[in-house]
């Protein structure tokens, strides 16, 4: 069966796809905070401790990353 488990394992490593889908759902929940921030701020001039808590978990995002061991998969 084409793109099952065992083909991808079978041609080498999943890193690759792997880091795909990683920046693809980094960069989408990037945008949805982003969003939800402004409209926090902006519209309902109401800027919770919630929403810093979020912003300083996506500015620390990055560092938490381990890119090297993804890659070896």
């Amino acid at each position: 069966m084409a793109g099952s488990t065992t083909d991808a394992t079978a041609e080498g490593s999943k890193g690759t796809e792997m880091m795909a889908v990683m920046w693809s759902m980094t960069t989408l929940a990037t945008i949805l905070v982003v969003s939800r921030l402004c409209v926090r701020q902006r519209i309902l001039h109401s800027f919770g401790l919630d929403d810093w808590l979020i912003g300083a978990s996506m500015r620390l995002y990055p560092w938490s990353m381990d890119m090297d061991n993804i890659r070896k998969l």
